[in-house]
């Protein structure tokens, strides 16, 4: 089954990799052709969440939300950032996986934020991060 939210919602969607632009409700952040085959263990079923690209923006046009928010990671982040939106006015993501780019350079171009999340699922960091010298970019320590 797919998740919606209780509350109703109104989102502007943008992801300019794909191309796409779309407002609507809750439904404008799923891309419904990544799950209708139902063929579940040969699909990235996390797809059907705004198309799995790398670079995108949600604003929610409710008029009592504010603040920007910018969410970087990896695939987990797609879960994470239409929920999100419901309660602030704007939320940009990034998935390094894909964003070869520089983060930097991304941040003052789009910036400012009033808040930034990094979302990864530690078990895919766990084996690529050098815990020995401290000066790996994913060692939070």
């Amino acid at each position: 089954d797919i998740l919606f939210p209780k509350k109703p919602v109104q989102f502007h969607y943008v992801n300019p990799s794909v191309p796409c632009e779309r407002t609507g409700g809750f439904d404008v952040i799923y891309h419904y052709e990544n799950i209708e085959s139902k063929e579940f263990y040969a699909q990235n079923s996390v797809a059907a969440y705004l198309n799995n690209k790398y670079a995108a923006f949600i604003d929610n046009l409710d008029e009592s939300t504010n603040g920007k928010v910018l969410v970087v990671g990896d695939s987990f982040l797609i879960l994470v950032a239409p929920f999100l939106a419901q309660s602030v006015k704007r939320v940009e993501y990034l998935s390094l996986d894909y964003f070869d780019g520089s983060l930097e350079a991304y941040i003052k171009q789009n910036g400012p934020y009033d808040a930034c999340l990094v979302l990864f699922y530690t078990g895919d960091l766990a084996d690529r991060i050098d815990f020995t010298s401290h000066q790996d970019m994913f060692d939070f320590r």
